[in-house]
């Protein structure tokens, strides 16, 4: 923009603006970026159900059709594949659990993370009674009673 109102002292902001944005356009507008096959891939379980999609959306671009009918037609052959592999027995979808189940296996993942946690190495007191056991029996000490106090 700066170029151009160096060029055309007389030139407006708002028209440098304009001008600018449009020569943009017609920089990048040739350089589009290619959709990834990956996002393709991504929306189907099975490779098969992609390229079902992806040719059925090809013969829709070949017919002329409007990009809402090149989605839906891709989407219809993607669903037809998934269906016929489901019922020949190849593809099973992943069934969803339910909430309890889901809860439940969060807290089991949990306590399994906290248990593999080392245990804090502060300080004798500091050890839980089940590290300490391996010591008293090396030292032949008494296990611990339930009163600590001493007895007079």
């Amino acid at each position: 923009m700066r170029e151009l109102r160096k060029a055309d002292a007389n030139l407006a902001l708002r028209d440098a603006m304009k001008a600018a944005e449009e020569e943009y356009q017609q920089i990048f507008k040739k350089a589009e970026v290619p959709k990834k096959p990956a996002e393709d891939q991504a929306e189907w379980a099975l490779p098969a159900a992609a390229e079902a999609a992806k040719e059925a959306e090809d013969q829709a671009r070949k017919l002329g059709k409007s990009q809402e009918e090149i989605a839906q037609a891709g989407r219809e052959a993607g669903e037809r594949a998934m269906r016929v592999a489901e019922e020949a027995g190849v593809y099973a979808p992943p069934k969803e659990l339910p909430l309890f189940m889901q809860a439940r296996l969060q807290q089991q993942s949990e306590a399994a993370r906290l248990a593999a946690m080392p245990a804090p190495t502060a300080g004798e007191n500091s050890r839980p009674a089940e590290m300490m056991e391996p010591r008293r029996l090396a030292l032949k000490l008494p296990a611990d009673t339930k009163d600590k106090k001493k007895k007079r």
